[in-house]
Order: C-alpha cells, then structure tokens, then sequence
C-alpha cells in the first residue's frame, strides 16, 4: 500500500513539473541585442555632430536589412497589395489638391509618406522577429518587443528628469528636440531621450497597454507571467501619466473593458488587477509633496480630481477642442478640402480635431479612404481578439479627436497583418482565397 502511494505521488509531482515546465515555455522571452535594436529604430536620437546619422538609422538601415532578409517577409496579400496602392494615390493626391486649390502647401505629403517611411522601420524589425524567434509566434513577439521599448523609454524620462548631470551629458552629444516647452508649460516628465515627449507618445503607451493586456489574458496559454505584466503595465501607466492625460484615460477604459471581459469568470484575476491599479494610485498619490514630482502631480491629478469631485472638468484643452468641433465647414471645403494643412506655422484654421484637418485639407474626396483604410485595418486585428479590435478602435476614435493619429495606426496595423498572414496563409495556402 505503502508503495502504491508513494508511486501516484511521484507521477503527480512529475505530471505537474512537466505542465509548469511547458507552462513555462510558452513565457515571451526577449533578446537584450532585438530589444535595443527596437528602441534604436524606433526612437533614434540626433547626434549634434552629425545629424544626418537619424536618416541613415531610421532609413537606410532598415532598408538594407529588409533588403537582404526579404524572404522572411513572403509575399504580401492581395489586399495588402492593394492597400499600398491606395496610399500610393493618396500621396499623389496630397501633391495634387494644393495645385488644384493653388495653395502651393504640399507639408502634407510628409504625412501621407509617413506610412512608407514608419512601415519600412515596423517591416524590418518583423523580419528580425522572425530570424530571431520564427514565424509561428512572430505577432506576439513583435507585439512585446513594442511594449518593452516603450517602457525602457518611460525609464530612460526618470533617468533624465531624475539625475540632471545625466541629462546634460546625454544632449551635450544629442539634440534636445524642442525641450523649451517642458520648463514653460511645467511638463516635468514631457522629456524621454529623442528630447521633448508628448502626444504621439501617450498614445503609443496607450496601445502599449492594449498588448500587454492581450498577451496576459486574450491569448491560452497565456505569453507571459505576472511579473513581465506587471513591470510592462505599470510602465504604459506611469508613461501614461507623463506624456498626456488623455492617455491616461484612455487606458483606464480600455484597461477596464479587459479585465471585465477576459476575467469574468476568474475572481482572482479581478482582485489582483484591482490591487495593482490601486497601488499604482496609491504610489503615484505618495509622491505629490516630493519636489520632483510636484509639479506634474499638479498638472496630472487636476481634471481626474475635477471631475470627481465636481463631475466637470475644467480642462483648458478639451474645452478649446469642443469649440473647434463646433466650426461650421462651407461645402467646398467639405468636398475637396481647401488644399492647406499649415498656415504661419500652425495647423490650419488652427484645429487640433484630425478628422478637421484632414477635412480642411483635401475634403471627403480624401477622408473616406484614409479613413476606409484605417477602420479596415482596426477591424483585421479581431483576427487577434475582438476585445483588442475593441480597444483599439476607442483609442483611435477618441485620440483622433485630439490629433490626426490615423497614420500612427495604419503603419503598425500593416505589420502586423502581415506577420499573422506569414503565420497562417503561407503555412495553409488553400487559406489565400478566405484570407484576401
């Protein structure tokens, strides 16, 4: 009897070695070297000795490196393909409204090329996911890899606001990109290593947190572990919390709409999720008599604490941006645009609102299909999980509002329909017809 026992404990405890050891195996385990080859790409600083060096890493080399490692890529869907061509016209068309209008302001082509020159970053750096990790588990990879890059930014901001001679040291060599707004406007944290830090930067947090949510809790077996969620979380937040307070609630929602619906049925998830946000409250709360952080707190905790305790806000650009919503739009304009995307060095019209600018700029003839493409490729990642399409469709609606971001998404999204369909198609070719 003695022996029957001690024989069902052994084959229970190797039974659930061998299920915590595959657990383990399947935890997203970065590489340091593609790590930094990230953030290099990504954020490339200036050297003020040489500042043509950006375009040599931000172009160039990618362009080599996607050159000579083009196999890995495959080919691209038929609506791919098409996708590309489409952008290709709008370029075009961004050259061909201010000749029409003759207006003569063609600062809108460097939007519409903004697609080409961020997917070559994004194409390249899938191609080094997939020699590094393969093809099978490439999107959750290149989907940490993102998230990793932007929480070593949120650090090197503390590093830089933390330790000033760090700091001098670091723009003594590199350019400090309009830095002069951080001190005026008391944007303590606005500062990461590429110089001033804002908007585009709360939104890339933002979508940093709809990842790290699904690789935690929309994918089983689950791609990383508590620890790896709870380092990349906090870092979106706090990166959150210094670039923009949009951002911040923006992932409060989106981080709402997963724990609520991924976890219904796990009450622990829920109670341990809970203790972490209110931690991160409670850290964040402690630091608001520190010097360093005083300023920000300010400026940070005002609208949330407004419109808590007086259910307003009194949110100076919120407000300015209702009032641009409310500017009347000639029907000219709203069918061909007026051909002008700056004017005396602001944005035309001075709107923030992006659905305005590109409205003012080449009409509804230019708008449905930026924004066709756009929805499009928001709705392919349900391929991923209906709740990430959820997510990252409220981002996209609620930060267009704030600013033009359509082009932030479109290179991304690209990328990443790409590696699911090198993951799937090019393994499953009778998929091709269903896939397009």
């Amino acid at each position: 009897m003695k022996r029957i026992f001690l024989r069902n404990f052994r084959k229970r405890a190797e039974t659930k070695n061998t299920t915590e050891e595959r657990k383990n195996n399947c935890f997203l385990k970065a590489k340091p070297a593609v790590v930094a080859i990230f953030c290099i790409l990504l954020y490339p600083p200036t050297l003020k000795a040489f500042p043509s060096s950006i375009y040599i890493i931000s172009y160039i080399i990618p362009a080599i490196y996607l050159f000579l490692n083009r196999k890995l890529l495959g080919k691209f869907s038929k609506e791919q393909i098409k996708a590309v061509f489409l952008l290709l016209c709008l370029v075009v068309f961004s050259a061909l409204i201010p000749l029409i209008r003759e207006t003569n302001d063609f600062s809108y082509i460097t939007i519409t090329t903004f697609f080409f020159r961020k997917a070559l970053i994004f194409l390249s750096l899938l191609c080094l996911v997939i020699k590094k990790h393969g093809n099978n588990r490439s999107i959750n990879y290149f989907l940490y890899y993102y998230v990793l890059t932007h929480v070593i930014y949120v650090i090197g901001t503390l590093v830089l606001v933390a330790l000033p001679a760090i700091q001098d040291l670091w723009f003594s060599v590199f350019v400090k990109n309009t830095a002069e707004r951080i001190s005026s406007y008391g944007y303590t944290f606005r500062m990461g290593w590429q110089g001033y830090s804002g908007f585009r930067l709360t939104l890339r947090c933002s979508i940093s947190t709809i990842f790290i949510l699904h690789l935690k809790y929309g994918i089983n077996p689950r791609q990383i572990n508590l620890r790896q969620f709870f380092i990349a979380f906090v870092g979106c937040v706090i990166g959150n919390a210094f670039y923009g307070r949009s951002g911040l609630m923006v992932t409060g929602a989106i981080s709402l709409i997963a724990i609520l619906v991924w976890s219904r049925r796990h009450l622990k998830r829920v109670v341990l999720f809970t203790g972490l946000v209110a931690s991160i409250i409670f850290a964040i709360y402690s630091l608001r008599n520190n010097p360093l952080f005083e300023t920000w707190y300010k400026w940070m905790s005002t609208p949330v604490i407004d419109l808590i305790t007086t259910r307003e806000t009194d949110n100076a650009s919120f407000s300015h941006l209702q009032e641009m919503g409310q500017t009347e739009i000639p029907p000219t304009t709203l069918i061909i645009g007026d051909g002008r995307h700056t004017e005396d060095g602001h944005y035309y019209m001075r709107t923030d609102i992006g659905y305005m600018r590109i409205i003012f700029f080449w009409g509804l003839i230019g708008a449905i299909p930026t924004y066709f493409l756009t929805f499009r490729y928001i709705y392919k990642t349900r391929r991923l999980s209906p709740i990430v399409f959820i997510q990252l469709l409220i981002t996209f609606l609620i930060f267009e509002y704030k600013g033009d971001v359509y082009y932030e998404f479109l290179p991304l999204l690209f990328t990443i329909d790409q590696a699911y369909y090198l993951s799937t198609v090019e393994k499953r070719p009778q998929l091709e017809r269903k896939y397009d």
